[in-house]
């Protein structure tokens, strides 16, 4: 179950463009949000794949995000 939904994306447009740097606790939705947010983005043609870079720097959040 997606944290942030369409609708939410929708109101808070800062979250949609522009870089974003995500500082928050172990299992806090980090890589959740990243991927919800990459997903939105693709799907609203706010970005193409060819223009994402998501950098992670845990085996496990990568994986996640396979």
């Amino acid at each position: 179950m997606p944290i942030y939904n369409e609708e939410v994306f929708k109101k808070n447009r800062n979250l949609l463009s522009g870089n974003v740097q995500i500082i928050a606790s172990a299992g806090s939705g980090k890589t959740e949000f990243v991927s919800e947010r990459i997903a939105f983005q693709i799907k609203e043609k706010i970005a193409r794949t060819e223009e994402i870079v998501a950098f992670i720097f845990t085996d496990k959040a990568a994986e996640e995000l396979n």
